[in-house]
């Protein structure tokens, strides 16, 4: 049994406005490349949701942590 694989590529445009110390915002730009569409956002979750709802996968809600590598011997 094979899985067949869906390539999905986006093109993403993002600044920071405000002031580090006064409650700045990521806001941007994302394409969809194959379809063309387009959305802008006003904060991180509104690029999440645009890539759910082109994609049809859901984006975790927290990052995956990585394992923590074992201290190297000397």
């Amino acid at each position: 049994m094979s899985t067949q694989r869906t390539l999905e590529s986006f093109v993403a445009r993002i600044w920071l406005e405000g002031e580090p110390d006064d409650h700045p915002n990521w806001r941007g730009r994302i394409q969809h490349v194959q379809s063309d569409r387009e959305a802008h956002f006003q904060d991180l979750a509104g690029m999440s949701a645009f890539v759910e709802q082109v994609s049809g996968v859901p984006l975790p809600l927290t990052p995956t942590p990585k394992p923590k590598r074992a201290p190297r011997r000397r």
